[in-house]
């Protein structure tokens, strides 16, 4: 039964969709791209499956992301639906250098001027200066960090941060190939469920 309280009823709905996805890291993924092309108005055309499929032939899953030197899914010319035949796997630099090749210069002065061409009115920039003086008013509720936390917490990103420089320097070729016969990894066959899958 849910919550009566709706903050309360929130905060449960949220733990339970980190659980999720915490169980479920292929299918929490493919839901977040499809929800971010669907946002940007691309077409996503491509099932679980073959989305899997593909991250999987290249090799590359464990080097997604959107740091330097990870792996992204990306269209070709950066045009076009998200669907089989007009995506490859390739590093995240290499598809930002693709895609402003094909930005006009209109938008990429808009893009590096920041503000695309719109400027706020003196009243919205007045509203958004007493927005930000009063946000510094209101107490905060998060509990104080103690010292030992802080640094169990640097230490932490230090070594992501590690982890993050070691796969630049293992990245060979700038687009993915496909991986090799020595992979250990257990291949999922195409129409079959997941174990992982919802």
């Amino acid at each position: 039964m849910p919550h009566k309280d709706p903050e309360v009823a929130r905060v449960y709905r949220r733990e339970r969709q980190r659980k999720i996805r915490a169980a479920n890291p292929q299918v929490a993924a493919y839901e977040t791209q499809k929800s971010h092309a669907k946002a940007r108005g691309i077409p996503f055309l491509i099932s679980f499956d073959e989305w899997w499929d593909i991250w999987w032939q290249s090799g590359k899953w464990e080097q997604r992301g959107r740091r330097k030197g990870q792996f992204v899914m990306a269209r070709f010319g950066d045009r076009g639906s998200y669907v089989v035949g007009n995506v490859r796997i390739c590093l995240g630099s290499e598809n930002s250098m693709e895609s402003s090749k094909f930005m006009s210069d209109e938008a990429r002065e808009r893009m590096l001027s920041g503000r695309d061409g719109r400027q706020h009115s003196e009243e919205a920039r007045k509203n958004m200066s007493i927005a930000q003086k009063a946000a510094w008013l209101v107490p905060t509720r998060r509990k104080p960090v103690s010292i030992e936390a802080r640094q169990r917490m640097s230490e932490a990103g230090k070594a992501r941060w590690a982890r993050s420089a070691s796969h630049d320097r293992g990245v060979a070729s700038v687009c993915s190939t496909p991986a090799s016969s020595t992979d250990t990894r257990q291949a999922v066959p195409s129409g079959e469920i997941s174990p992982r899958k919802l």
